[in-house]
């Protein structure tokens, strides 16, 4: 799970009403990775947080984020179950922002020394390693290896990609858009992220022997195992959002009695596409009176839409449409409805 985020006990209460209670009811975890974030330039909140992840009953570990102040979490590496494990602070100091991603050269000789073998290994890192200085010796520190799942958080975005050195995933961020947007009836906000997906986590299933070494599920936070899509239409175009896809991923409708391949697009997601306009039809007294209802979707394209053309989207409006998802490590059949 990425970056809860924390900036003040209202915030802590957000997190303890949503993720931390629905992490609570689960029986099927083995181990809780926190990606870092887990609170707000609070330092203060860092023990109630951890409290909260305490009242889980799961063993958890946490990576040091580029929020949580001045304490970084030390580097780690364990194996279980067959899978080694690193999680390792790529958190630099300075840089435009005060802070950047990379490894001291310290960091990349340990490193080197924990990806050698041919355990299977997923490397933890709050700060996507695509976003990280000095690429090119840390290649070298993974001992070219290509077959590592690269995990990180600290972009509030979804995204999987295919690197040089394995499956990049980000897991997104639990507080979304900052604890933003509009709120429920126990007053958690609704905090969609700038992909599109709504607030959720990655559940992993590791089975080292096989050739699909892992499988993965995205869940959205207070909603259904089943709702990972969305669907939309524009004048003769369906939109399909897969929450926690992958750009390499196959996506299909079934149209008419037909199984249709769904393309791939780069393109802003329509449910963030629709705040940005809301948005941008304020003025800035408006924006200011809503407050903390007010969601700060930017203008930026997400990784995991599909496209299937040239359809009738009308004769489709209010019919429920079966999809199906396949990565590898992820795969489903779902259906849903157009959006409005």
């Amino acid at each position: 799970m990425g970056d809860p985020q924390v900036d003040n006990e209202v915030e802590l209460g957000y997190a303890r009403k949503s993720i931390y209670a629905e992490l609570r009811q689960r029986k099927d975890l083995d181990l809780i990775i926190v990606m870092g974030d887990l609170v707000n330039e609070k330092p203060e909140l860092i023990a109630p947080s951890e409290a909260s992840l305490d009242s889980i009953g799961v063993p958890w570990l946490r990576l040091n984020g580029n929020h949580d102040g001045p304490n970084p979490v030390k580097d780690t590496c364990f194996e279980r179950g067959g899978v080694r494990f690193i999680l390792m602070d790529n958190v630099r100091r300075g840089g435009r922002k005060g802070y950047e991603g990379g490894f001291s050269e310290s960091q990349k000789a340990w490193l080197q020394a924990c990806t050698k073998g041919h355990e299977k290994t997923v490397l933890c890192t709050h700060i996507p390693l695509s976003w990280c200085k000095g690429g090119d010796s840390l290649s070298m520190a993974l001992n070219g290896r290509k077959d590592i799942l690269l995990v990180s958080a600290h972009t509030h975005r979804v995204e999987r990609r295919e690197t040089e050195n394995g499956i990049e995933l980000g897991v997104g961020a639990t507080c979304g858009s900052w604890w933003r947007g509009r709120k429920d009836s126990r007053g958690v906000p609704d905090a969609m992220m700038g992909c599109g997906s709504p607030r959720g986590y990655f559940i992993a299933d590791f089975a080292p022997t096989k050739a699909q070494w892992y499988t993965l599920a995205y869940k959205c936070v207070d909603r259904p195992k089943n709702e990972q899509i969305s669907i939309h239409a524009d004048s003769s175009n369906l939109v399909i959002n897969v929450y926690g896809g992958a750009a390499f991923g196959k996506v299909q409708a079934k149209i008419d009695g037909k199984w249709v391949d769904a393309v791939h697009s780069n393109r802003i997601a329509p449910e963030a596409q629709k705040v940005i306009e809301y948005n941008s039809s304020l003025t800035r007294a408006e924006r200011k009176a809503l407050g903390s209802d007010y969601l700060p979707v930017l203008n930026s394209k997400s990784l995991h839409i599909w496209v299937v053309p040239a359809v009738d989207t009308k004769k489709l409006k209010n019919r429920q449409i079966r999809i199906k998802y396949d990565d590898g490590a992820m795969k489903f059949k779902t259906k849903g409805a157009i959006s409005c």
